[in-house]
């Protein structure tokens, strides 16, 4: 398949390298660049707020939005001569494109350009991201892009352009029906003008200063930070409204996250990230839980050269095992107790070569899962849902035919172990459309095969917390970790909201809920 990259000679970005490798990097495609005959530049106080914002954060050492060089310019310019399989206009200039097939164009909430997608970040609600695709009759993929920081653009568009890259490699893989190629749409009518952009120097001080009251803010009212919370008993929050969690006492020189309870030879741990302010670094640590609920200091279990988290623990003919997030060293490692709780073996790289989060397994039908958040070029990690499967737990493993089956923040990274709830698979998922741990929801698994996966929500957990990202259980104990100033609280409250209930943030009202037998998937 031969692939032109459409591009405006003015503003040749890096974002566009990235999709020029990662096509010439996919099998049976080659693509080149070809540059559109007339330029619109980037607006000039745009490109000032860009600067100014790297002044004052930083320049990381690559941007989605830098301009970059143009690599071997006049063999490019030669297959402007040819026909393209798939045209892939970013310049959206108008005029005579290059002849084509089937012409794909990116846009930001229905704007095209990057222009498109700065005014994009500026409306409220989400930046979408879809394709015009000139062989169909409407849009039918589209992402959801995370950003790190909306106050910051050159670190919002790093998120938005990479996951552009997703989809549009995404939207190549689904060939049209064999009639739509000779019955193209017209190509995308450009824009005659710029959208209103607010995007300029005084407004980028402008949000510095918004960021300094948020700060300020946040340690006067005792500073923000991921705190984990539990509970003992048979019922579950998603059978009571609300319920009470005991918060796990840190030293404020550390906090506790992503907490995974486990029931071994009678005693309840929690093994959860612990991540020291002195050093920058999660490591794996293990509490225990008494009879009376009072837990002990955790002490730490694992430790690595790289950041750890997210000890997904469970048993599997008759050991037991941990996934540990290692996103940092670019694969999931499987590790065997060797003494439980406190010795720990690495026996096996699952998945190597990718930048992996949150990495969460499921047997269902015979095979083994692992679900997945992975971070390319210069996203985040948390809106990309990403699946790999294997007949045995030590592989080899097999990369899902359609990856990634979601691009999408509100829905996509994992948020603790599956388990089942009336009858229904539910994976706890990360709601990161607002902020990163803003929400915790539960996605019901409708289907789950090597060419089909579905999921719907079934409902989202509510507390009078700022964040919350993990919920997990086993035996009679149930975790959440919760994000926010808990300084002279010792316990929490939360709710279960079902999907047909209004999301809000403020505890639900006290209601009777059946109560129905539920399992946890922390035996594989």
């Amino acid at each position: 398949m031969h692939i032109g990259l459409y591009l405006d000679r003015s503003r040749h970005l890096r974002w566009h390298q990235w999709l020029l490798t990662a096509l010439n990097e996919t099998p049976g495609c080659r693509a080149s660049i070809v540059f559109a005959p007339q330029q619109r530049p980037l607006p000039r106080l745009l490109t000032q707020a860009f600067a100014l914002e790297c002044a004052i954060y930083g320049r990381p050492a690559e941007l989605a939005i830098d301009n970059v060089s143009v690599v071997n310019e006049a063999a490019d310019n030669d297959d402007a001569k040819a026909e393209y399989d798939v045209l892939i206009d970013i310049a959206c200039l108008g005029g005579s494109l290059p002849a084509s097939r089937r012409v794909l164009t990116p846009l930001f909430n229905s704007v095209p350009t990057e222009v498109g997608a700065v005014a994009a970040l500026f409306d409220e609600g989400p930046v979408t991201v879809g394709i015009y695709d000139s062989c169909r009759t409407s849009v039918s993929l589209a992402a959801v892009p995370a950003t790190r920081d909306r106050l910051v653009l050159t670190r919002a568009l790093d998120g938005v352009l990479s996951r552009t890259i997703e989809l549009l490699l995404k939207t190549l893989r689904r060939a049209p029906a064999a009639d739509d190629w000779g019955a193209m749409r017209p190509p995308l009518t450009p824009m005659h003008r710029m959208p209103v952009l607010a995007a300029t120097p005084l407004d980028v001080a402008q949000r510095l200063g918004s960021k300094l009251v948020a700060l300020i803010g946040g340690i006067a009212a005792g500073g923000y930070s991921w705190t984990t919370a539990y509970r003992l008993g048979g019922t579950r929050l998603l059978s009571q409204h609300p319920a009470d969690f005991t918060l796990l006492r840190d030293d404020r020189r550390r906090y506790y996250a992503d907490p995974f309870p486990f029931v071994h030879a009678g005693q309840r741990y929690i093994f959860l990230e612990e991540f020291p302010f002195a050093t920058q670094r999660g490591c794996i640590s293990v509490a225990a839980i008494d009879d009376d609920g009072q837990a002990s200091t955790p002490r730490i279990v694992l430790e690595e050269p790289h950041h750890l988290s997210y000890p997904f623990v469970f048993e599997h003919d008759g050991d037991v095992w941990m996934i540990p997030e290692s996103g940092e060293a670019k694969r999931i490692d499987l590790y065997r107790a060797e003494r439980f709780p406190d010795r720990w073996t690495q026996v096996a790289t699952l998945i190597d070569n990718v930048a992996a989060y949150d990495a969460t397994l499921l047997r269902h039908d015979g095979r083994f899962w692992l679900f997945a958040s992975l971070a390319r070029w210069s996203s985040t990690s948390w809106d990309n849902l990403s699946l790999f499967h294997a007949a045995d737990l030590l592989g080899p493993w097999t990369a899902y035919a359609d990856n990634p089956v979601l691009l999408d923040a509100r829905k996509s990274r994992p948020g603790g172990a599956f388990f089942t709830h009336n009858g229904a698979i539910l994976r706890p998922v990360q709601d990161c459309s607002d902020v990163y741990g803003g929400d915790l929801a539960f996605e019901r698994l409708d289907a789950l095969t090597p060419t089909d996966y579905r999921q719907s929500e079934a409902g989202r957990i509510v507390s009078n917390m700022r964040g919350c990202h993990t919920y997990n259980r086993h035996g009679d104990i149930e975790t959440i970790d919760v994000f926010g100033s808990t300084r002279g609280l010792t316990h929490i409250t939360a709710s279960y909201l079902p999907a047909a209930q209004p999301k809000t943030r403020q505890v639900a009202d006290p209601a009777a809920a059946a109560r129905a037998p539920e399992s946890t998937s922390a035996r594989i």
